[in-house]
């Protein structure tokens, strides 16, 4: 049996299990806090959604871009090479 690939379902139940533990750390210290963890909860998942946002957009709008870039350098480099 230690030679079976693990199952689809083992990666569902352990990130369950994450959220399960991960909820109930955030309510533990949102009760211990008196609510005030709930604002740097707040604060830090805009700042995360700020960076995640800014990553997506100039990667989707820059990548073919540099990708067309270093194509063309490299197609010139290779050219000067057979000269």
């Amino acid at each position: 049996m230690s030679d079976e690939k693990p199952r689809a379902w083992h990666s569902v139940l352990a990130a369950f299990l994450l959220v399960v533990v991960a909820a109930v750390c955030f309510v533990g210290l949102f009760v211990l806090t008196l609510g005030t963890i709930g604002l740097a909860v707040a604060v830090g998942g805009g700042i995360f959604l700020l960076v995640a946002f800014h990553y997506f957009v100039w990667g989707w709008w820059l990548g073919p871009a540099i990708q067309r870039d270093v194509e063309a350098e490299e197609a010139d480099e290779a050219a000067r090479h057979l000269k």
